[in-house]
């Protein structure tokens, strides 16, 4: 179930990374619709094609023609923002329906196999996002208003460029006020890269047992003594607790307006794995039957670098303080393990491990910009990552104790090898968090 889970996780979060991008490429670029109010209170309005250095292109409907307006002679401009309610559904379903499998899998049916259960919530929970989304659409489509007239020169200025931007021809160079031509300083544009720290959370506890039997012997003592013997070892491991931590550190790069390379830096020491044994054996040399038991394992921590693309369908750093990205990510993760226990005589030990493993992400977002430098924002997605510890022996001098003994003590130590069964540890799972993005 909890594949399935992971499948239609995965599934719903790619459906508008995959559709979307192509969708927009399929279309040939156009401009923004506006509506210019012209200082006579006259007004015009079409297709922004270019914004010149002293007037606006506009490519008219009602006129069948391009039209040319003046800046000096410009009152306000509007910004007619086209409806965006199909993604903005799509997106709040996608998410939905992820977070509704999630919570079917593992809160309502505290991790059961309740199939049914999971896809049911899944189509609920989609359903409320979708209708998020449109709701969503209602709020982020209301038309930008800018007064020109009355405005200082410099804002005037930084306007214009922002406003080319949306359209046909796109960003153009920077026009500078006459303030500016006279040596005053021009507020400089953001640059591409975006610094953003974050704190997340995972939003699951996975915990895995097993209970079976490996081998342990004495390596110093001659046969049948030796052994090899049973050891009963039962084991678990996991990926909590849920609690908030800072990371990822991510920076990403403004590739096209729509699209940014993304690098991102993120460690996790949550995740932990262990071993529970109980040695016993018949002595060959007494008939007596000794018995110990162990306690071992690791705290293990994922260092990962991910590089990956993102999808934004606002174009960012213009008059949308409004941005929504869609990406995923993979790259190599470090792993590092330090070895814990106790064991009732005498300390076993276990090698510390360290290995390099794959790791990806999908992530959906939504940031607010305050400033053209500054945003705030809210992510959630799903990350696998996770090792496999094979080939590991416990060994040391084990004390052990004599079957029946009223008063436990110990009987003899001895060098003890046990071979330890393969355990995953994992930190793979949903999350969400908050970040703090900077422009640069």
């Amino acid at each position: 179930m909890k594949k399935l889970t992971v499948l239609v996780l995965v599934s719903a979060l790619a459906v508008p990374f995959l559709v979307s991008p192509a969708a927009v490429a399929a279309k040939e670029r156009r401009g923004a619709e506006i509506v210019v109010t012209r200082l006579d209170g006259t007004r015009v309005g079409g297709e922004l094609v270019a914004v010149r250095s002293d007037s606006l292109l506009l490519l008219s409907q009602e006129a069948g023609r391009d039209v040319t307006v003046g800046l000096a002679d410009i009152q306000s401009v509007v910004i007619v923002r086209r409806s965006k309610s199909g993604l903005l559904a799509g997106i709040g379903g996608a998410a939905g329906a992820a977070a509704g499998a999630t919570f079917g899998a593992y809160v309502f049916n505290g991790g059961s196999d309740d199939e049914p259960s999971s896809l049911r919530n899944g189509f609920i929970f989609g359903a409320a996002g979708a209708l998020a989304g449109l709701l969503a659409n209602a709020v982020l489509t209301r038309d930008p208003h800018f007064d020109v007239a009355g405005k200082p020169e410099a804002d005037v200025a930084s306007f214009w460029e922002r406003l080319s931007a949306h359209s046909r021809e796109g960003a153009r160079p920077k026009i500078a006020p006459a303030a500016a031509r006279a040596g005053a300083p021009v507020p400089a544009r953001p640059g591409r890269f975006r610094l953003s720290v974050s704190a997340a959370i995972p939003l699951s506890i996975a915990e895995t047992w097993f209970d079976e039997f490996s081998p342990f012997s004495f390596p110093d003592q001659a046969a049948p003594e030796s052994g090899p013997y049973d050891c009963a070892l039962i084991g678990s491991s996991s990926s909590g607790p849920v609690r908030f931590g800072l990371g990822p550190v991510a920076l990403a790069y403004e590739w096209t307006p729509h699209v940014s390379i993304d690098a991102e830096l993120s460690t996790s020491g949550q995740s932990s794995g262990r071993w529970n044994g109980a040695l016993g054996f018949t002595s060959s040399l007494d008939g007596v039957w000794y018995s110990t038991y162990f306690v071992h394992g690791y705290d293990v921590r994922f260092s990962s670098l991910l590089l990956g693309l993102s999808y934004h369908p606002f174009v960012r750093d213009s008059l949308q303080p409004h941005d929504i990205e869609i990406g995923a990510a993979a790259g190599p993760v470090w792993i590092k393990g330090a070895p814990f226990g106790a064991e009732a005589a005498g300390p076993f030990t276990l090698p510390s491990i360290g290995k390099i493993g794959f790791a990806g992400r999908v992530q959906a977002a939504y940031d607010f910009r305050f400033t053209p430098a500054l945003s705030l924002g809210l992510f959630a997605g799903y990350r696998l990552m996770e090792t496999r510890l094979a080939g590991i022996t416990a060994s040391g001098v084990a004390a052990f104790l004599e079957s029946g003994d009223p008063t436990p003590t110990v009987a003899f130590s001895r060098l003890t090898e046990v071979s330890l069964r393969t355990l995953t540890v994992k930190a793979t799972g949903p999350f969400a968090g908050l970040r703090l993005a900077f422009r640069i």
